[in-house]
């Protein structure tokens, strides 16, 4: 009886130290999930801010263009004449 109790209690201590193992695995793998996760936002608002200023670049050169195509023309009038 006493083998058997001994038995379980070794059992029962490496599924303890197991269960303490495989926490402090969970715990380091959700730290790098936030650090992860972080610097996945960081770069999708640095990808977005890059792509309204190209946005904002080329709505500039456009009406520039179109500005420049469709103002009307300066006439030189003689109102001496």
């Amino acid at each position: 009886m006493r083998a058997v109790i001994a038995a379980l209690l070794l059992v029962a201590g490496v599924l303890a130290w197991q269960l303490t193992s495989e926490v402090k695995k969970n715990s380091q793998l959700r730290g790098e999930v936030e650090q992860l996760t972080k610097k996945l936002t960081d770069k999708s608002r640095l990808e977005g801010l890059q792509l309204q200023e190209k946005c904002a670049e080329q709505a500039k050169k456009v009406f520039n263009e179109f500005v420049s195509k469709n103002a009307p023309q300066k006439l030189d009038l003689d109102l001496d004449n």
